[in-house]
């Protein structure tokens, strides 16, 4: 037998023994020889459904458990095999009801999450225990022994609905693996108050005389503890304390001592009722707030990074836009030098005349994933608007970078750009300029820029799909830049010398290149 198929059966026999120790335990609680005082059973029979409700064929194997291992539970402790089965039908019944009555209200599944939660649990599990304990008052109608009816269907109902309800939140809040914890909002020593003045004003309620209206001094406790407590701690305090505070009552002891026992006790399972359904709404009301404030969090977020983008990239392309370009230049030059190429297209403005605006998109989308294809790492490539682009180069000291670049984005438009709407041959005349670092590089990127600018539109007088490279620039002495003493021509793919030589880089077509 593999792992996986040993886990799958581990599970069954685990939950078979809790059921059959829940229902010992529950039997060990009888006072007075009549009914528990505590009946844990209903909760892990509960639990063990749920566990496998969506799974037809396991729920049934699990009902039927449930049936054999409640009658197993209650023969080991004396009682008649008609009883036993009797019994363990009702507990099998108790948790189909249960399960399918929660399903019905919440077909999302067995969870534990909001405030609604605790109240579909409350009727589920309230639900199951009246149709379990019906035959059970009936059959004691019928025999004429036993408390009334009545008496015995609602101490039924109110002693199964407190234990099943205290077994499954604690099972739900357990088995929840998606819950982010919650932390405590009160400090270590708000904790200890809470915790020991609950206990202490429950210990002090024990010893005096009867006075039922008392017992709702722990509501304060209770609702301070869901409100500061981390919920780990809230809600297994107040399982515990409800719990003690019946079993004490049992005893004879605390507030409702003067009430006849049976009465006590079903007086004390309903403050536990009530105590855990104040209780753990609050707790999940906490979790369900901070849940939202963290969505809103995340979509105010979201919401920032894409106004972000959208200020400082191109709708149309992704590309970044003459914001985010004078950004990416200005931080390049205060840590060097830098240069730019400014890129107009050629022909373009043909295929906006002839097939309209949805193809020149179409076309400049795929010219920017051309383009983007060509850059070196580290460069920027952004769209300036139109049929514009350039690219900022940082760390550049000579043109060679900046020639290669151009080149190769001459040679990224010689394949025609086929789109839906037709094929069309468009080129790129290129405008370049280098300029070494400075200390005031806002103004400096203005200079640089509008250089390229300059270059661009000699390369366009030229003939086009060309390069054009301007002289160097430095700061100057206003810091809008100014022609330096670098060589700017005769180098990398330029023909000819001299600061305004304008030729077709090697290997690139010297005509427009553009569809007419």
């Amino acid at each position: 037998m593999n792992r996986s198929r040993l886990r799958r059966a581990a599970a069954p026999a685990g939950l078979a023994l809790l059921h059959v120790l829940a229902v010992l335990l529950g039997r060990a609680s009888v006072v007075e020889g009549e009914a528990s005082v505590l009946w844990p059973a209903a909760g892990v029979a509960f639990a063990w459904l749920a566990r496998s409700w969506h799974e037809p064929r396991t729920r049934r194997r699990d009902a039927a458990l449930l049936v054999l291992t409640g009658t197993l539970a209650l023969l080991l402790d004396g009682q008649p095999l008609a009883a036993a089965a009797l019994f363990g039908l009702a507990g099998a019944l108790e948790a189909l009801t249960a399960c399918w009555v929660h399903h019905r209200l919440q077909p999302r599944g067995f969870r534990l999450r909001g405030p609604g939660d605790v109240w579909v649990l409350l009727l589920a599990l309230s639900t199951g225990a009246l149709v379990a304990g019906l035959p059970v008052a009936a059959l004691s109608a019928a025999s004429g022994t036993g408390e009334a009816p009545l008496a015995l269907l609602a101490g039924w109902v109110v002693r199964h609905t407190a234990s099943a309800l205290a077994v499954a939140v604690v099972w739900l809040r357990a088995g929840d693996r998606h819950l982010d914890p919650l932390p405590a909002q009160a400090g270590p020593v708000e904790t200890v108050v809470v915790l020991l003045g609950g206990s202490v004003l429950l210990s002090w309620l024990f010893g005096r005389p009867g006075n039922a209206s008392l017992a709702f001094l722990e509501a304060p406790f209770a609702v301070w503890a869901g409100l500061r407590l981390s919920a780990r701690t809230a809600v297994l305090s107040i399982v515990l304390g409800t719990g003690v505070l019946v079993l004490a009552t049992a005893q004879g002891l605390g507030v409702f001592r003067d009430l006849p026992l049976q009465r006590a006790v079903l007086d004390a399972q309903l403050l536990a009722i009530v105590l855990l359904v104040v209780v753990v709404p609050l707790v999940l009301h906490r979790e369900e707030r901070r849940r939202l404030d963290a969505q809103v969090r995340a979509v105010h977020r979201e919401a920032a990074a894409a106004l972000e983008h959208q200020a400082r990239h191109d709708a149309l392309t992704g590309l970044p836009n003459r914001v985010l370009l004078r950004e990416r230049l200005t931080g390049a030059l205060a840590e060097g030098p830098a240069g730019v190429l400014f890129c107009d297209l050629d022909g373009f403005k043909d295929v906006n005349d002839t097939a309209g605006h949805g193809a020149g998109d179409e076309v400049l989308r795929q010219v920017a994933a051309r383009f983007a294809a060509c850059a070196r790492e580290g460069d920027t490539l952004a769209r300036l608007g139109g049929d514009e682009f350039a690219v900022v180069c940082p760390g550049v000291r000579g043109p060679e970078p900046l020639n290669a670049l151009a080149g190769r984005l001459l040679a990224a438009l010689r394949e025609p750009v086929v789109t839906d709407r037709g094929t069309f041959r468009v080129g790129v005349s290129v405008g370049a300029a280098l300029a070494a670092g400075d200390p005031a590089p806002h103004r400096l990127a203005e200079g640089l820029l509008a250089a390229a600018d300059a270059a661009m539109y000699d390369a366009k007088r030229a003939g086009k799909n060309r390069v054009h490279l301007h002289p160097v620039l430095d700061g100057g002495p206003d810091g809008r830049g100014r022609p330096g003493t670098g060589d700017a021509g005769g180098a990398g793919g330029v023909e000819g010398a001299g600061p305004q030589a304008s030729a077709p880089v090697r290997g690139s077509s010297s005509s427009g290149g553009t569809r007419q």
